[in-house]
């Protein structure tokens, strides 16, 4: 997304941190939050399916496993929706810019068409085109149709970066 340029002007309150603004910034273009490598170098990239990242590791159960045993999990799934709608202000002169997504997926378990009805989410987003509104909503509905299964686990020290997929087999 280089040269990309706010079509409507962007407000933060004072006192809000350049961290939270550049944040901000990058979503609105699609990509992911501002996040440092273990060598102290600022990372900045589009945003990425989790099923579409390469597992950076592999948590295994057995003799040679690296995690201990007593891990706990949890999820949410009373609240999945089905469809997103992400949208942007607005103002006098420019129209919002609406991104929706929905899962008619025939094989899901939480599409449309499994439920027999639309469970809506709507979300407040910054974006510039049209494009980066449509795409915030598909990564809006992908993190909601896949609630976040939360495993809790201690593991020896392994080179993991923000935003690495895992694989996790326990016994």
């Amino acid at each position: 997304n280089q040269g990309v340029t706010l079509t409507s002007p962007m407000s933060f309150d004072a006192g809000e941190s350049l961290l939270t603004v550049v944040n901000k910034l990058l979503t609105s273009i699609g990509y992911w939050s501002l996040s440092v490598d273990t060598y102290g170098v600022f990372q900045v990239g589009p945003w990425a399916a989790p099923a579409s990242r390469t597992p950076a590791w592999s948590f295994e159960a057995g003799e040679l496993s690296l995690y201990r045993p007593g891990w706990t999990r949890t999820q949410d799934r009373s609240s999945v929706p089905n469809m997103v709608v992400a949208a942007t202000s607005g103002s006098d002169t420019d129209p919002a810019i609406v991104g929706v997504a929905r899962n008619d997926d025939p094989d899901s378990d939480y599409s449309t068409i499994s439920r027999g009805r639309e469970i809506a989410k709507r979300y407040d987003i910054d974006a510039e085109s049209q494009a980066s509104a449509n795409s915030q909503a598909q990564q809006l509905l992908l993190g909601a149709m896949n609630p976040v299964l939360k495993v809790d686990v201690e593991h020896a020290l392994v080179p993991l970066q923000a935003n690495d997929a895992v694989l996790f087999w326990p016994q």
